[in-house]
């Protein structure tokens, strides 16, 4: 299923609709082959409520905030409405769009960093794939923006979530059928516990390129610095004020930097 959704064409623009100056053949073949209403409407006399209208499958009068959208305007749609990507996607469809947007990118207006991943975009709307201009040609910012494809890489990091839990609430006789097994190792605690059971979980860092030899490290290591770490990787630019937390630890993982974490903070359940 493809729209070709063309931006500010007009009902005599086309040839087959009486257009004497203009040749547009291959449209022209569409209408021959297919059915030319001369009756249809958008919602909207202007670009942005159109195209909400059109994915939201809602009246943009019904929102505040969907006149024309200014270039850096942050996205309108948000990740919680459902569009025609969703539904399409829920069949079990790809879903991709091309070319002009002008429905707002990222969370909030006059706060993207364009050269960096936006922190909501096309993919939290049910796209798939999406290589868009961000507003139209004629306002800035002119940039076009492509969801990279970053292939498999060669570093596997195996690790947890949190601590282990043996009666998790089901009638399986799990703690009958330890036989002698001890999931948390000799820590104190497990899963939901603010004791070392809790929260301190294998992690192995398998890397032929960066780690020539085995071996075990003792050296503290939190998962909250990973982002840092693995965007340093791929030199990625993490936007402005995303990861607050997150510190480039990567020589750590790599074996490279014995120097422990200053600090960990961790969180039972019990907040």
């Amino acid at each position: 299923v493809i729209f070709i959704y063309a931006d500010d064409l007009g009902y005599g623009d086309l040839e087959c609709y009486g257009a004497k100056n203009v040749q547009t053949p291959n449209v022209n073949r569409l209408a021959s082959e297919g059915i030319r209403f001369i009756n249809a409407h958008a919602t909207a006399a202007t670009s942005t409520p159109s195209r909400y209208s059109m994915l939201t499958g809602e009246y943009a009068w019904r929102k505040p905030g969907t006149d024309v959208a200014a270039g850096n305007a942050g996205m309108i749609i948000r990740p919680e409405q459902y569009t025609m990507a969703d539904m399409f996607k829920s069949s079990g469809y790809a879903t991709g769009a091309f070319g002009k947007w002008h429905l707002g990118l990222g969370d909030k207006t006059a706060q993207q960093d364009w050269n960096a991943p936006l922190s909501a975009s096309l993919g939290d709307l049910g796209f798939d794939y999406s290589y868009i201009m961000a507003a139209t040609a004629d306002r800035v910012p002119c940039v076009f923006i492509e969801k990279m494809g970053l292939t498999q890489n060669t570093l596997i990091i195996l690790s947890s979530d949190n601590g282990p839990v043996v009666d998790d609430g089901y009638d399986d006789k799990a703690e009958e059928l330890l036989n002698g097994h001890e999931p948390a190792g000799n820590l104190r605690g497990g899963k939901y516990s603010a004791f070392e059971g809790g929260t301190r979980v294998p992690v192995i860092v398998h890397w032929p390129k960066a780690i020539n030899k085995p071996e075990v490290s003792d050296v503290l290591i939190s998962q909250i610095d990973w982002l840092a770490s693995l965007a340093s990787l791929v030199d990625a630019r993490i936007p402005k004020g995303s990861a607050p937390d997150s510190y480039n630890r990567l020589a750590n993982l790599s074996g490279q930097d014995k120097t422990d974490r200053p600090w960990v903070i961790e969180q039972a359940s019990n907040h």
